[in-house]
């Protein structure tokens, strides 16, 4: 057992092996080994072949100037990271997002930045509303060890993560009540040597976008939802796979065009999963304004046809 927790954050599973608390203010944790080196290799042989310049979001400030992916959930490395979050912080398959694989050539940074936006920025509302509410709890695995340079910074606490292969380094941006903790403004300082790293996302709830919806659990039929049985002591006793679904109509209301729950991935054709990410690329009417997260979140179609890339 590391510390107990606050108890308006997201559990993690305090017995787990090479957990180490990090700061209690922001709370941060550092996994050590979370990923083996075959797993990490995996993660970037994957990712490689999709490079593109990567986003910047919402935050304040934000200049981005590494390349990155988001990687389908089908891929074995991409299965093998959620499942092990899933496991870690206690939470259903449908509330993590894809994983994005981001490189950082020398030299390249993030800005200072939050990883989910405030009440009542620009764009805010549709991003809450579509993808599952905040983003409350960050997981970023290194894979690959940098020499000097490339720190995960949170300038606000004094607190400096090296790069190192296989940790994984746990934050919580936002609450389970979806306020957002200003001492997790972190940045990605410049490394001096190339830098790879897989970043996953929790949500609050479900996604009430159906093709959101429906990425997020194309896995389901091959790994049942999580019961109590499965979670740590940690995790359970926190009740955190229980949803939320008063709270969830409420801010799926935000988005024009009700979608009715639950929602079913049979709904759409297969076609559309498959064929996402090289129709967004190639159709200037699917990249949307939104720009905070994965590619796949930045659909025009939800944004009246207005989404442009920065």
């Amino acid at each position: 057992m590391v510390a107990a927790q606050p108890p308006d954050v997201l559990a993690i599973n305090q017995d787990h092996p090479g957990l180490e608390l990090l700061s209690e203010r922001p709370p941060a944790y550092l996994l050590h080994d979370f990923l083996d080196d075959e797993a990490c290799a995996a993660l970037i042989a994957a990712a490689y072949p999709q490079l593109e310049p990567s986003f910047a979001g919402l935050s304040v400030g934000a200049g981005r100037t590494s390349e990155g992916c988001e990687l389908s959930r089908e891929t074995p490395a991409a299965t093998t990271l959620l499942l092990k979050i899933r496991h870690l912080l206690g939470v259903q398959l449908e509330r993590i997002e894809d994983v994005t694989v981001s490189r950082y050539a020398s030299g390249q940074r993030y800005d200072g930045h939050y990883d989910s936006p405030a009440e009542g920025e620009p764009g805010a509302d549709r991003f809450l509303a579509s993808g599952g509410g905040h983003r409350i709890a960050t997981v970023l695995v290194y894979l690959n060890s940098v020499a000097s340079g490339g720190q995960t910074a949170f300038p606000r606490a004094g607190l400096e993560v090296p790069p190192r292969r296989g940790a994984a380094l746990v934050f919580f941006p936002a609450t389970l009540a979806g306020q957002r903790d200003d001492m997790a403004w972190h940045q990605a300082l410049p490394a001096h040597d190339t830098k790879w790293v897989a970043q996953v996302w929790v949500r609050q709830r479900r996604a009430a976008d159906p093709l959101l919806h429906s990425m997020r659990t194309v896995l389901d039929g091959r790994y049942p939802p999580l019961s109590d049985a499965d979670l740590s002591t940690s995790c359970r006793s926190r009740g955190e796979i229980q949803e939320n679904e008063a709270e969830m109509n409420a801010h799926h209301a935000f988005l024009p065009g009700a979608f009715s729950l639950p929602y079913q991935t049979s709904s759409l054709p297969s076609n559309d999963l498959t064929h996402a990410r090289p129709r967004e690329r190639s159709d200037p009417t699917f990249h949307g304004a939104l720009t905070l997260g994965p590619p796949r979140l930045r659909r025009a179609r939800r944004c009246g046809g207005t989404g442009r890339r920065p």
